[in-house]
């Protein structure tokens, strides 16, 4: 759930694509170091309805200030259509540095039809970290492994 940050730190998060709003919050939920210089910071955001992203934002000590976010999680749906996005920090090429997997899972039902139709896609991307930035790549990987939230029960 994280802590509700003081509207004072929301200056911020001033460069990132989402922005807090009077009825939207930003919550501390955790933080970890990425190097020497670099801290990551899990935050709780806004999305479309509420307050239910989850973004990892890279704090560079030096600057003083964040200077690359990062979308790993988030979950809504309106008119036939929802999605769920989950995302795990791991290191799977053994360098020592956390990369992001993560799995998406759009649904749609078409309501039109008769009987109703449902439409599924599912997709799974790596990004491996470079000069604090993360980058999509190919990497083989045990899909199994990383499973989505079931929000339905």
């Amino acid at each position: 759930m994280g802590k509700k940050l003081d509207s004072t730190f929301y200056g911020y998060f001033s460069s990132q694509s989402w922005s807090p709003q009077s009825n939207h919050y930003i919550y501390a939920c955790y933080k970890f170091p990425l190097s020497n210089n670099r801290i990551g910071l899990i935050v709780r955001c806004p999305s479309q309805y509420d307050e239910s992203a989850i973004d990892l934002c890279i704090w560079d000590n030096s600057l003083k200030k964040i200077i690359n976010s990062f979308e790993l999680a988030d979950s809504f749906g309106d008119g036939g259509w929802e999605f769920v996005k989950d995302a795990w920090l791991e290191d799977i090429n053994k360098t020592g540095e956390l990369n992001i997997i993560t799995r998406k899972q759009d649904n749609w039902i078409e309501e039109n039809d008769s009987p109703s139709k449902k439409s599924t896609t599912d997709s799974l991307k790596i990004y491996l970290i470079k000069n604090d930035y993360y980058i999509p790549t190919i990497v083989t990987v045990d899909t199994n492994k990383f499973k989505l939230h079931d929000w339905n029960h």
